[in-house]
């Protein structure tokens, strides 16, 4: 259909002249063979009708045309480092010039390929509230420095003193060690140690949760974006990683047996993943935090290390421990009833909920053992102490 359209227009155009008229005066008479005369809108009627099949060489690139030029947009993926981005987005680019070469020759049209422009176009989008990511692995979090939660806590999981208290039926907890955020299921997994088990609970008006792990001494775990599970090995001083399908795991922090030494551990309880996969580990024994970048044989200390104490530079037996975007550490302070905010190269700590003595009241703690934030930042915090999960809602007026 294309080529009889235009065989019909090369014959209409064949032994045709063109002359310019300016008043009285005129050109002389020019012989037309093929090509339109320029600037007539019969010639950009032509060129559009030859490109008009340009589009589709890109089938997986954005493309716009104006005229004569050319606008091609390549997105880079979302998860990559923006340094990973840019040497894809360059080979993208070659692949692209390649592509339009071959659309120039095969269409008997004058491309320069060599006149081009790129330009890099970084986009950040900030969330109306902070982001958490649902397995509480990456440092996506991103959460207000003066940020306040309510301190009366809603039971979400498990059952309060009023209720059954501590039990192994369905609809209870006994010693809760840790606790998840699953977004894309919109609830909770929680480590419930005495029970041997880990369960899954709905976010939102459950009343049971359902387990999903049996046979298992749960202490603390996290798993990172690519589907790997840390563990923290108690009895061996350690945290593994253990990828898909693997049995064994492998060390990522710890594994020079108990001590205090950078390159060492002393009861390891609970671990954290960001995006750069460095594990984040606290110390029982201790009574620090400790930061491993992946791949390194020593960690650094990022909260605590000063010894057992309650002072706003030391920690006592942390527990569960959660780092936002901002490398902003927190961490479950369970000799002290309390949860602790550490920013990152800052010298002044915080407490941001409990601190107000050991107890069973909305705005206590007892045994703090675990923590998570779901995407609003709001913040759910296990209780050891009193079989239960609380729910401190995010200060909204910040």
């Amino acid at each position: 259909m294309l080529q009889d359209l235009m065989k019909s227009i090369f014959d209409w155009l064949q032994k045709r002249s063109i002359v310019t008229s300016h008043g009285d005066e005129e050109s002389r008479f020019l012989e037309t063979c093929v090509e339109a005369p320029q600037g007539s809108t019969f010639a950009a009627f032509l060129f559009r009708l030859h490109i008009f099949f340009l589009p589709s060489y890109f089938s997986q690139i954005v493309s716009h045309l104006y005229a004569d030029d050319l606008t091609l947009v390549i997105k880079g993926a979302v998860e990559k480092k923006l340094s990973e981005n840019i040497t894809y987005l360059e080979e993208q680019a070659k692949s692209v010039m390649k592509t339009l070469e071959k659309f120039a020759d095969n269409h008997i049209l004058s491309a320069n390929t060599g006149k081009k422009k790129i330009i890099l176009i970084h986009s950040t989008i900030a969330p109306l509230r902070p982001h958490v990511n649902p397995l509480r692995s990456s440092s996506s979090t991103n959460i207000h420095p003066n940020a306040r939660w309510q301190q009366n806590g809603i039971t979400v999981a498990g059952e309060n003193r009023q209720g059954n208290g501590q039990g192994s039926r369905a609809h209870q907890l006994s010693y809760p060690r840790d606790v998840i955020v699953d977004k894309e299921r919109d609830s909770l997994i929680i480590c419930d140690r005495s029970n041997g088990r880990v369960v899954r609970w709905p976010r939102r008006n459950g009343t049971s949760g359902e387990t999903i792990i049996s046979n298992i001494y749960c202490v603390g775990l996290t798993m990172d974006e690519n589907g790997s599970l840390y563990v923290t090995d108690f009895g061996n001083h350690e945290v593994r990683r253990y990828r898909r399908g693997e049995s064994q795991g492998t060390v990522v922090a710890g594994g020079s047996g108990r001590g205090n030494r950078l390159d060492q551990l002393s009861f390891p309880r609970y671990v954290f993943v960001d995006r750069d996969h460095s594990v984040y580990v606290s110390e029982w024994g201790n009574h620090r935090v400790m930061k491993w970048v992946e791949g390194a044989k020593q960690g650094i200390v990022v909260a605590g290390g000063q010894g057992e104490g309650n002072g706003l530079t030391q920690l006592y037996c942390p527990q569960g421990v959660v780092v936002d975007q901002l490398g902003t550490v927190y961490v479950a302070d369970l000799g002290n009833a309390r949860i602790m905010r550490w920013p990152k190269g800052a010298t002044q700590r915080s407490v941001i909920v409990g601190g107000n003595g050991q107890g069973e009241q909305s705005n206590q703690l007892n045994g703090p053992i675990g923590l998570s934030f779901d995407r609003h930042g709001n913040l759910y915090v296990v209780e050891n102490g009193n079989h239960r999960v609380q729910k401190f809602n995010i200060d909204s007026s910040l």
